[in-house]
């Protein structure tokens, strides 16, 4: 038999009825904070999968209010739930209200099916009474009392829902905006009004279900709602999962869509060759849409989605999930959690609606393009978006950034059985891909020589004088350039690259790789592993690459070095003996990035004040504390 933790994720609600811990309606109003398999009278899964909730008039309250209800309260994880508009949050349903109460005169009663509730009032009640919806703010206008909102369509008419008839809401509230919509008739109704100051310091919460508006002294018999879709989330673009499967957009569904319907364990789905709706539920799921335009939620868990033909939209929800939309104009939303998002030559288009670049950050991964390819890759402002425009005409827009936000995002391409890191900034980071091994291999002179290490062995070479080539292969190598402009590789292995004097440009490639600038104008890239890069005397570029890296300054520098792709989230700053006990280290913006000054002791005098590097990606003041070491 299933039960509704079958066909949602419930983890994160608990559960008030209304009856009390004794089944009766004389007590306190039961609460059940473990919802895996849980059914009642009032709570139960339907044949025809809605969650239905079921309370009467006469049932059992809380302790704060006179009407019953049967209505989840968010929770995260074993705590409540407790969330501030700057935070933000997203709750979506579809449902359909079977059954109302009656007032005593005769008329039908009211229902509340959906809230954001604060310490004492709610920032939202969203009502269905009489075959429409709207919603009461407790403070809003200028005197922070409670208001009475319609929700508009776009011809200026109000939702007209008669009881057994389906619609989707979303409940958005973020900053100081408050967006609500009722979907409903091939119509979207909307609002968008603000949240007063009053509300900023509340502690807020979801709740979904059914709350009645009548009670015994005031009306009798009961309320009953099916839920077809529930969902929330507190990162922009997540919480989507609870709009209709087959009319998430507020648009008329094509006839008959196939939907298909996963469990709470890891599931492996394919579609058909028709327009799908396929709904993965928990675990680890693999969904592949096949044919068609197809709409796919992964919802709890790590999932891989893939809508291989047609204009597909996939939403992750909750956990790292793998995003690929096929070939096809597509659309992806990651919601919470690191999400990748993977773009093959010859796709075509990739809209992304919640790429992240802080906190938990999103991944575009490309696939089938060439380090030359990626060369004429670019970032362009496109009105609120920004977009990454790739050499086979394909672009990947990321919906409501900027292009200093993008400055953080993480961008990897898979080349050559290889995921390295890239940056589509024209030919500001040189390709950070080792060259090819050189061919044929001379023992070390004053001149200009191919040096290659020996494969599964530690070596130990000096490169002497020249400009050389040097690759260590296999194996925990050291390699010191001497003199001369070299270029030396580590390979595979935790090697030690020192370019000595000259202008060197060291590649680390894999694993744990320390490598020393020296003297001259250098390159260091760390490439994948957890690295060291001590850039040393000169102007030098430095990038760490995969892998949380530390980037060392222990000299006195005579000209200031150029970060390319420092990740505030793992990457750390070491500043060596270069500050006294007194010593400031600075952050401020200077021409093409942020500028990390030091003033050894304190003093602030300008001529002790000094630039060691700038930051191509973005840093602040408020960093410091986490990226020194």
């Amino acid at each position: 038999m299933p039960y509704n933790s079958d066909r949602f994720n419930l983890k994160n609600w608990k559960l008030t009825l209304p009856v009390d811990n004794k089944g009766d309606i004389n007590g306190e109003a039961l609460e059940i904070r473990n919802l895996d398999k849980f059914e009642s009278p009032y709570f139960y899964d339907a044949a025809d999968g809605g969650m239905v909730f079921i309370a009467h008039t006469d049932g059992a309250t809380t302790s704060g209010s006179t009407y019953p209800r049967t209505e989840l309260r968010e929770m995260n994880g074993d705590k409540r739930a407790a969330w501030k508009p700057s935070q933000g949050g997203t709750m979506t349903a579809t449902l359909k209200v079977d059954e109302v109460p009656s007032f005593k005169n005769g008329d039908p009663g009211r229902l509340v099916v959906g809230q954001i509730h604060g310490a004492d009032e709610e920032l939202v009640r969203l009502y269905w009474e009489n075959n429409t919806v709207y919603f009461i703010n407790d403070r809003a206008g200028p005197n922070n009392k409670e208001i009475k909102f319609n929700l508009l369509s776009a011809d200026g008419k109000t939702p007209d829902i008669a009881l057994g008839e389906k619609f989707s809401y979303k409940i958005d509230a973020r900053g100081d905006t408050l967006k609500i919509e009722v979907h409903a008739d091939g119509k979207i109704y909307t609002s968008t009004t603000p949240i007063n100051a009053v509300w900023q310091s509340d502690s807020l919460y979801f709740k979904a279900g059914i709350y009645l508006a009548t009670n015994e002294d005031s009306g009798s018999g009961r309320a009953k709602a099916s839920f077809y879709g529930l969902d929330f989330g507190h990162t922009p673009g997540s919480g989507l999962g609870g709009l209709s499967p087959s009319n998430p957009d507020g648009n008329n569904p094509p006839p008959d869509p196939d939907i298909i319907t996963g469990t709470r364990s890891g599931n492996s789905i394919s579609g058909t060759s028709g327009d799908d709706t396929v709904r993965a539920g928990g675990g680890k799921d693999i969904v592949r849409g096949q044919g068609g335009n197809d709409t796919i939620y992964g919802e709890d868990g790590d999932d891989k989605l893939y809508g291989l033909e047609g204009d597909d939209k996939l939403i992750g929800g909750t956990g790292k999930d793998l995003l690929d939309g096929g070939k096809g104009s597509d659309t992806a939303t990651g919601g919470e959690g690191a999400d990748t998002f993977v773009v093959s030559r010859g796709d075509g288009g990739l809209r992304i609606t919640d790429f992240a670049v802080t906190g938990a950050k999103d991944t575009l991964l490309l696939k089938g393009y060439t380090n030359a390819m990626l060369k004429s890759a670019y970032l362009k402002s496109s009105g609120s978006d920004v977009v990454l425009h790739l050499s086979d005409n394909a672009t990947v827009t990321f919906e409501d950034t900027s292009m200093a936000e993008m400055k953080l995002a993480i961008f990897k391409a898979f080349i050559s059985n290889k995921v390295n890191s890239f940056n589509p900034d024209g030919a500001a980071v040189p390709d950070p891909d080792p060259p090819p091994p050189p061919s044929g291999s001379t023992k070390p002179t004053d001149g200009s020589d191919t040096i290659i290490g020996s494969d599964h062995a530690n070596d130990v070479i000096n490169a002497k004088g020249g400009n050389d080539s040097v690759n260590g292969q296999d194996g925990n190598d050291k390699i010191n350039g001497d003199s001369g402009n070299d270029k030396i590789i580590g390979n595979d292995g935790n090697d030690l690259l020192n370019g000595g004097i000259g202008n060197d440009t060291l590649y680390g490639d894999d694993n744990a790789d320390t490598l020393i600038g020296g003297t001259g104008a250098d390159k260091l890239y760390g490439g994948q592993g957890n690295d060291i890069l001590n850039s040393g005397l000169g102007q030098d570029q430095l990038s760490g690459g995969e892998g949380a890296d530390t980037f060392i300054f222990n000299q006195t520098p005579d000209l200031y070095d150029i970060i390319f792709d420092f990740n505030v989230a793992e990457d750390k700053i070491d500043l060596g003996g270069l500050l006294e006990d007194n010593g400031l280290v600075i952050i401020k913006p200077v021409s093409g990035g942020d500028g990390l000054y030091i003033d050894p002791d304190g003093s602030s005098g300008s001529d002790k004040v000094m630039l060691l590097a700038v930051f191509k990606t973005d840093i602040s003041a408020d960093d410091l504390k986490d990226i020194l070491v």
